[in-house]
C-alpha cells in the first residue's frame, strides 16, 4: 500500500500551525523545538511512498522515513492527546513531514516519574506526538501500539504496586470506572483501535515476546526496581529470575540494528529443529546434525468418536425436520431434531467423498491430523440458504453451504492452532441429513488476535480471519463488511458463488478508445507487461512492451502486439556487474521479437525505466516489479551451443550468416574436435 499526497498536503518546511507562536530568532529555534500533535497521519518510506510498519523506525538503516497528517500544536494541559479531537479541525494543516530523525517510544514523564504512553517522532522542525492513524495506515500501527502500551501500562502498574495480580492487570485496560490509568487506557484504545485492549491481545505472542524483551531493563535499570519482587514478572511474562540474576552484573550489550532484518534472525545462535520427516530427507545434506521435534501423538477423544459412529444421520425422517421461514423461494431455517439451524450458522457435517483424492489422502496423514477431535473427523461449512430437491419422485430436504477447512488441513498442517478454522472459495448443496451439530466460529478482523491454544480435543469455539486458496497455498485476507454486502446483493446470499460470478464478469476485458480494463487493471499503448506466451499455466513469465491494440468485433479477434524484452544472461556481464547482483536480476535489453497474443495470456503490468546511474538503479529495483535497461536495442547475436558438431561445417556457416555466434562445440571424435583448436 501507498501514501497518495493530498491535493491540500504542504511541505513541513512551509506550514504555519494554527495557535503555535514560532521562534523570534535562530538561536531560541534550535534551543526550543515546538512539539505537535500528528493525526489521522501514516508513515512511509521516502523513496517510494510506500507505507511501512511503525516498528520499522527502530532499524538504523539506509531507507529515509517521512509521514503526513493533520497537525496542530500541542498543549499541556489539554489531557490525553487520543481522547481530545481538534475543536479547529478546519484550521489543523495536512503536512508532510521532512525526513524522521529519531522515534522515541520510552520517554519518562517529568510530572509523574511514569513511563510517559505517548509515541514520538522527530523531524528537524520539531516533535510531534502521535494521535491516531489514518484508517489506512491503522493495520501498519495498531500491532505495534499495542505492545507499547500494554508494556507501559505493566511497567506504571508494577511501579504502584509490585504485588498486582494478572486479574488487575487485565482490568487496567477494560475498566472506565476504574482510576485514572484505567480509564485513560480504555479511551485511548478506543481511538486508535475502535475497541479495548483484550486478554487475548495481552496473551498474544507478539506482545509478550515484546514486553519479555524490555521490562527487566527498563524495570532494573531506568527504575532501580529489584524484579524479583514483581509478581507479573513469573506471573504474566513467565521470567526466569535465576537467569536474569546471573545476567544481571555482566555488562549491558547495545544491540545494534543491520539494514537486513533477515540477517538479524541468522545472528541467533539457536538450534534448528525440524519435523521427523523432513529430518528424514535432509539429514545428509547438512554438515551439522539437526534437533528433531517431537511431535506429540494425537488421541482423539473417546465420546467425541462414539457421538459421531452412533450418528444416524437424524434417519432422514421427513418428520423430525420442519421448514421455518420462505422468502424467495427459499428457506431460512429449518427445525431438525429438536435444534433450529438458520442461514449463517456453521456447522459440522459427515465426511463425504472428497473428489480430489490426493488431497483427502493427505489430509489422514499424521501431519495433517490436530488435537481437536472434531477436526480430525468432521467438515466444516457455513450454511447460505435451504431448499428441497425432487429425487426420485421424492423431496429431499437441501442445503447450500460454504466450505470451511480445518488449518491442519492446510499448508500450516500440524502448526495450525487447534481451533483454526479458514473459508474456502467453494461450495455444495447436501441433505441437511448429514449435518451433525452446530460449531462456534468467531470471525476474527485483521487487528484482532487469536486466543492461545489449548489445545482441548473436545473444543466447539473456532475462529476464522482468512480465506485459503487451496491451489496456490496461501491466504487471503476475507472481504471487508462492506465488500461482503456489495457481493451478497443476489437472492442466493452465498459468497463463494458471488465470487466466481465476479471473476467470470472481470476475465472478459472492457476496451475503451486507447486501452482496455481487466481484473481491475488497465493497460494500454506502451505499458509494460507480463506474459505466458507458451501453454504452460505455469514458470517463468514473458516481458514485453504493448505496441499495438486490435479494434475487435468480438472478444476472439481481439490481438494485442507485444514487443519482447529478454534478461541478460550471468555469462555476458562482467565480474564488476556481478557483484552488483541484485541489480543485475532486473536488468533487461529490448529484442526484435514480436507477438500478436490475445489478451489471457497478459498476466499483468510491470514497470520499466531507462537508467544509467548506479543509484537511480538501487533506489529503482528495491521494489517488485521495477526493471530497468541500459540501452534501447540490443544488436548482439545468439550464441550457438553446438552438440555433435562433426568438423563445424554448420556451426561456421551459421557464424558467418551474422545472426548467431558459435561459442561451444560438443564432438565426440578427436579428429574432428581438434578442428576447434
Amino acid at each position: 500500500m501507498f501514501h497518495a499526497a493530498s491535493v491540500n498536503e504542504i511541505p513541513e518546511d512551509e506550514a504555519i500551525i494554527y495557535s503555535e507562536t514560532p521562534p523570534e530568532n535562530i538561536e531560541e529555534q534550535q534551543d526550543d523545538v515546538p512539539v505537535r500533535v500528528l493525526d489521522d497521519f501514516a508513515v512511509f518510506d521516502v523513496s517510494s511512498n510506500e507505507l511501512v510498519p511503525i516498528a520499522q523506525l527502530y532499524y538504523q538503516n539506509s531507507r529515509t522515513f517521512s509521514a503526513s497528517g493533520l497537525v496542530r500544536a500541542y498543549v499541556c494541559d489539554q489531557g490525553n492527546e487520543d481522547e481530545e479531537d481538534s475543536e479547529d479541525d478546519e484550521k489543523n494543516s495536512r503536512i508532510r513531514l521532512s525526513t524522521i530523525l529519531k522515534f522515541d517510544v520510552h520517554s519518562i514523564s517529568e510530572e509523574t516519574g511514569d513511563l510517559d504512553s505517548k509515541i514520538y517522532l522527530q523531524t528537524k522542525h520539531a516533535w510531534y506526538i502521535l494521535s491516531i492513524p489514518s484508517q489506512q495506515y491503522k493495520p501498519f500501527y495498531a500491532p505495534f501500539w499495542i505492545q507499547h502500551r500494554v508494556l507501559h501500562a505493566l511497567v506504571n502498574l508494577v511501579l504502584r504496586n509490585p504485588q498486582a495480580t494478572f486479574e488487575e492487570f487485565t482490568e487496567s485496560f477494560s475498566d472506565v470506572n476504574g482510576d485514572e490509568s484505567a480509564r485513560e487506557n480504555a479511551i485511548a484504545s478506543v481511538h486508535v483501535l475502535g475497541r479495548v485492549i483484550t486478554e487475548a491481545d495481552i496473551q498474544s505472542d507478539d506482545v509478550k515476546a515484546y514486553a519479555t524483551a524490555l521490562f527487566p531493563d527498563i524495570c532494573g535499570q531506568d527504575y532501580g526496581l529489584d524484579i524479583r519482587r514483581v509478581n507479573l514478572a513469573t506471573e504474566y511474562l513467565d521470567l526466569d529470575l535465576d537467569d536474569y540474576l546471573a545476567q544481571k552484573g555482566k555488562p549491558r550489550r547495545q544491540r545494534k540494528f543491520s539494514s537486513d532484518e533477515e540477517q538479524e534472525v541468522l545472528k541467533h545462535n539457536t538450534s534448528t529443529f525440524v519435523t521427523p520427516k523432513v529430518s528424514q530427507i535432509m539429514r545428509n545434506l547438512f554438515s551439522v546434525p539437526l534437533d528433531v521435534a517431537e511431535i506429540p501423538e494425537i488421541e482423539d477423544d473417546t465420546d467425541i468418536i462414539a457421538q459421531i459412529d452412533n450418528l444416524v444421520a437424524h434417519h432422514e425422517d421427513p418428520t423430525s425436520m420442519k421448514w421455518g421461514a420462505k422468502e424467495n423461494g427459499l428457506y431460512r431455517s429449518i427445525i431438525m431434531d429438536g435444534v433450529e439451524y438458520c442461514v449463517g450458522d456453521e456447522v459440522m457435517v459427515s465426511p463425504g467423498t472428497d473428489e480430489n483424492g490426493k488431497a483427502a489422502q493427505v489430509s489422514k496423514t499424521d501431519a495433517c491430523q490436530s488435537p481437536n477431535t472434531y477436526a480430525n473427523r468432521l467438515w466444516f461449512c457455513k450454511i447460505c440458504y435451504f431448499f428441497e430437491k425432487v429425487v426420485d419422485g421424492k423431496k429431499i430436504k437441501m442445503f447450500h453451504h460454504q466450505w470451511l477447512t480445518h488449518g491442519s488441513k492446510t499448508i500450516l498442517q500440524e502448526t495450525a492452532h487447534s481451533k483454526s478454522l479458514f473459508l474456502l472459495d467453494g461450495c455444495d448443496d447436501n441433505p441437511v441429513a448429514a449435518i451433525f451439530k452446530k460449531c462456534n466460529v468467531t470471525w476474527l478482523k485483521p487487528e484482532d488476535k487469536e486466543l492461545p491454544d489449548d489445545g482441548a480435543p473436545n473444543s466447539n469455539d473456532f475462529h476464522c480471519s482468512l480465506i485459503y486458496d487451496e491451489a496456490d497455498a496461501h491466504f487471503i485476507d476475507l472481504p471487508s463488511d462492506e465488500e461482503m454486502s456489495d457481493l451478497l446483493q443476489g437472492e442466493k446470499p452465498c459468497l463463494s458463488c458471488a465470487m466466481r460470478k465476479q471473476r467470470e464478469q472481470l476475465d472478459d476485458p472492457v476496451v475503451f478508445a486507447d486501452g482496455y480494463l481487466r481484473h481491475g487493471i488497465s493497460y494500454h499503448v506502451h505499458d509494460f507487461v507480463y506474459l505466458r506466451l507458451g501453454k504452460e499455466t505455469a514458470g517463468l513469465l514473458e516481458i514485453g512492451q504493448i505496441t499495438k491494440l486490435g479494434s475487435p468485433q468480438a472478444l476472439d479477434e481481439f490481438k494485442i502486439t507485444v514487443r519482447l524484452l529478454s534478461r541478460y544472461e550471468r555469462q555476458d556481464c562482467s565480474e564488476l556487474e556481478l557483484l552488483w547482483d541484485e541489480a543485475l536480476e532486473r536488468r533487461l535489453y529490448f529484442t526484435d521479437r514480436v507477438h500478436a497474443i490475445d489478451y489471457q495470456q497478459i498476466e499483468g503490468k510491470c514497470y520499466i525505466q531507462l537508467l544509467t546511474k548506479i543509484e537511480e538503479i538501487e533506489k529503482w529495483v528495491r521494489h517488485d516489479n521495477h526493471y530497468y535497461v541500459n540501452q534501447q536495442l540490443d544488436a548482439r547475436r545468439g550464441r550457438l551451443y553446438g552438440m555433435e558438431q562433426g568438423a563445424g561445417g554448420l556451426g561456421t556457416g551459421l557464424d558467418l550468416s551474422g545472426f548467431v555466434e558459435t561459442k561451444y562445440a560438443v564432438e565426440f571424435s578427436p579428429s574432428a574436435a581438434a578442428t576447434y583448436a
